[in-house]
């Protein structure tokens, strides 16, 4: 996992609670272990989005003043993820599972909003 790091925060009504990047980065390899035909996941990055911002282009680099810094009731996550399938398998349903089961798991054990989880196929590229 890349040395990042942010911390990401959820706040509630009564306290505010941390959650380290590297706590996504477990979740990112359980779920993953429990799909067959991955090989290996691997959390990339981890970026906050304010409500109403665009989803930027991947390829982009954020500017640092236009980033949210903090989990607050208007902040979605965005997920990076490396993935490395095994040869010959449907890479289809693996990406369709992992994106889901991720954000199920992410949005039950964290109370965070996924906004949306890149997935990059080692290997390939987008033309």
């Amino acid at each position: 996992m890349p040395a990042q790091m942010v911390r990401s925060v959820s706040r509630t009504a009564r306290h505010t609670t941390t959650i380290d990047i590297a706590v996504l980065g477990l979740i990112v390899q359980q779920v993953s272990s429990e799909i067959e035909g991955i090989f290996e996941a691997q959390l990339d990055r981890a970026d906050l989005l304010r409500e109403g911002e665009p989803d930027s282009d991947t390829d982009k680099p954020k500017s640092r003043s236009a980033a949210a810094t903090k989990f607050d009731e208007h902040a979605e996550i965005v997920l990076q993820i490396d993935l490395v399938p095994f040869m010959n398998v449907l890479i289809a349903p693996i990406i369709a599972a992992l994106r889901n089961r991720l954000i199920e798991r992410i949005q039950t054990l964290t109370e965070l909003q996924v906004h949306a989880v890149h997935i990059h196929v080692a290997g390939l590229r987008a033309a």
